[in-house]
């Protein structure tokens, strides 16, 4: 019994352990689970494209306006005093159809002014004319004259200028003789006697000398007697040098004297003739330089005077604006229009005198309008004459298909702006006319193809963010890998990237809950 109990005792020890345990492992499991929430609360949620193979379409828009193709313009001379106007602007007009009506009382007393501006510029003229001529000749004459004074001044100089060049010459040559010291001195001692003695005295001790030296080598010549009478030879040869040297010093200074004096006396003389030479072809000159202004002003244009000029122009002028008067009054002065169209400007009131800019403006009726849209530079890449455009106008809700691109113009006033012109059936339209045109061209099919919310970067530098499995302690879970791109087209909402960067397959991330990059760990938007 008392083993039995002890059993008990045992089983139910071992009983509790195990609960105990069971709970243990219980409490375990649910806080893994409730970790395992909360590390999931912690991660990104993620949205993911993959790439497509796509066109990308490039839509330019730009609000523009319907604009005349030709326009006329109704004139008559300024200053022509209304009546009255029959047209106002937007009115269509047929050929021959009455615009407005001149005041002939008016029209009448400027026929007349004009008359008598005709004859006065006709009188002005002819008196112009005149005096030109009487200048004319007397200029002539003028000319004749100085050309006369001008050659005969200019053989007189020449003759001056020969006789002084001459004397100027002579002078030079006779100084050229005297211009070199050394040769004048060399000359002079050659041929002085007693420089030569010198000389010879000196060359006869020198061989006297030579001659001792050489009987000195004899053995049997006393060496001291001959050592005695070689000093006393040179000593000798010492004075007689020295007499040379004086000598010679003194007649070169006398002769440097006197060479002196007598190249003062030369170049004085040619000075003298070289200051008279020049002052000969100052004074020649000057009466020739005087004779050729002379000639200058005598054949000088006169000061251009365009009195006549004018005159002949404002004659002309008044002939014209006359013709066209006496063609307006021949017409009982109303004024008709010449072509099919419709007014787009009335410049003139009734009661007033016409002005230079005009009178009317029409626009001539035709089979087609054209339309004008400003665009970017960006935009013009996108843009090619002969593509297909549709426009629809606001006010009336009307759409244009299948229109053509018929030309592209630069902007003068901003060379980064462009307009594109269409033509338009001018069927129900009105110039001036808002509407929007559209164009959109389809590039080439790209095989990678994402949404412009997956790129990142500055712009020049941009990735993409890619989700593949990854092995954790907690098991299989996505992990954001960064990669580096290239677009090579895009529009508004897509963008093509280059081969090799991405696949089809791969996942790449569109929006996330939190800001995620390489390395992160999410997991997929759950709804």
């Amino acid at each position: 019994m008392r083993e039995y109990l002890l059993t008990l005792s045992q089983l139910w020890k071992e009983k509790k352990v195990s609960v105990l345990f069971s709970k243990f492992l219980l409490f375990m499991l649910l806080c893994t689970i409730l970790s395992r929430g909360i590390y999931a609360q912690g991660i990104a949620q993620v949205t993911t494209v993959s790439p497509r193979k796509m066109s990308i379409s490039h839509k330019v828009q730009s609000d523009g306006f319907i604009e005349k193709k030709q326009e006329a313009s109704v004139n008559i001379p300024p200053g022509i005093p209304i009546e009255s106007v029959f047209v106002k602007p937007g009115q269509m007009v047929e050929k021959n159809t009455p615009l407005f009506q001149i005041d002939m009382d008016g029209l009448q007393e400027m026929i007349i002014e004009d008359s008598n501006e005709i004859e006065k510029l006709t009188l002005q003229i002819n008196d112009i004319a005149a005096n030109q001529q009487f200048e004319a000749k007397r200029d002539a004459q003028n000319a004749k004259r100085a050309a006369e004074d001008y050659a005969l001044a200019q053989a007189s100089g020449n003759r001056q200028i020969g006789e002084a060049a001459y004397d100027l010459q002579k002078s030079q040559e006779e100084l050229g003789k005297w211009k070199d010291f050394a040769s004048y001195l060399e000359d002079n001692l050659e041929h002085d006697l007693q420089r030569s003695a010198l000389a010879r005295e000196v060359e006869r001790l020198k061989e006297e000398l030579n001659m001792l030296n050489d009987s000195s080598r004899s053995i049997s010549v006393n060496v001291i007697d001959k050592e005695e009478q070689i000093r006393q030879k040179k000593i000798e040869i010492e004075n007689a040098s020295k007499s040379f040297d004086d000598y010679v010093r003194s007649m070169t200074n006398q002769l440097e004297k006197k060479w002196k004096e007598i190249k003062e006396n030369l170049e004085e003389d040619f000075h003298a003739k070289e200051k008279a030479y020049y002052d000969t072809g100052e004074a020649a000159a000057n009466s020739l330089l005087e004779a050729g202004r002379t000639i200058e002003d005598a054949s000088m244009q006169k000061p251009f005077d365009s009195t006549l000029k004018i005159y002949q122009l404002d004659r002309e002028e008044k002939i014209r604006k006359l013709a066209k008067l006496q063609e307006i009054q021949a017409m009982g002065g109303t004024i008709t229009s010449d072509i099919l169209g419709f007014v787009t400007q009335v410049t003139i009131t009734p009661g007033e005198r016409s002005k230079d800019s005009g009178c009317i403006l029409l626009a001539l009726m035709e089979e087609s309008l054209s339309f004008c849209a400003p665009i970017t530079k960006e935009q013009k890449k996108y843009v090619d004459i002969g593509d297909t455009a549709r426009i629809h106008f606001h006010n009336n809700r009307h759409t244009l298909e299948n229109l053509t691109i018929e030309r592209i113009e630069e902007d003068t006033a901003n060379p980064e702006n462009y307009f594109l012109y269409t033509n338009v059936p001018a069927k129900n339209l009105t110039i001036g006319q808002n509407g929007s045109l559209e164009v959109v061209k389809q590039s080439e099919s790209y095989p990678y193809c994402v949404p412009l919310g997956t790129l990142h970067g500055d712009g020049i530098n941009l990735y993409v963010l890619v989700l593949h499995e990854k092995e954790t302690i907690l098991g299989k879970e996505l992990s954001v890998e960064r990669r580096n791109v290239k677009v090579i087209d895009k529009n508004e909402t897509y963008a093509a990237l280059n081969e090799g960067s991405v696949t089809e397959q791969e996942n790449i991330i569109l929006t996330s809950t939190k800001p995620v990059t390489g390395g992160d760990i999410v997991r997929l938007f759950e709804e």
